[in-house]
């Protein structure tokens, strides 16, 4: 099995140039291996994380920066995987965490046909 990490700095409360630059590092990566079986892209690749702050703060930027779980992030996640028939592992802030008991965050699991597995 061929993986590769890929590792960025994010721009904060940018996510498009975040989205943008993910697209151009898996472009590369398939261009160098393209027999790639497996992506995992960085924690927290698309949110503004400020962990010094308190809860308060926190729940303020899920509300703020977090998405529904099948939410435009893992959907553009979602096309990635399909476009390029890669598995894919991505991280995404969840809004309902801001009025549930769930975690903050959630990783998918994305097969190369582009559907969730978990």
């Amino acid at each position: 099995m061929k993986i590769a990490l890929l590792q960025m700095n994010i721009q904060l409360y940018d996510r498009e140039a975040n989205k943008h630059k993910v697209r151009s590092m898996l472009e590369q990566a398939m261009g160098k291996a393209p027999e790639l079986d497996l992506v995992i892209l960085p924690e927290l690749w698309t949110f503004p994380f400020l962990f010094k702050e308190d809860k308060e703060s926190m729940t303020r930027q899920l509300a703020e920066y977090g998405e529904e779980y099948e939410g435009e992030t893992l959907q553009f996640v979602s096309e990635m995987a399909a476009t390029h028939n890669v598995w894919i592992v991505a991280s995404c802030p969840k809004s309902d965490a801001t009025t549930s008991n769930s975690a903050p965050f959630s990783a998918a699991v994305l097969a190369s046909s582009g559907k969730r597995i978990s």
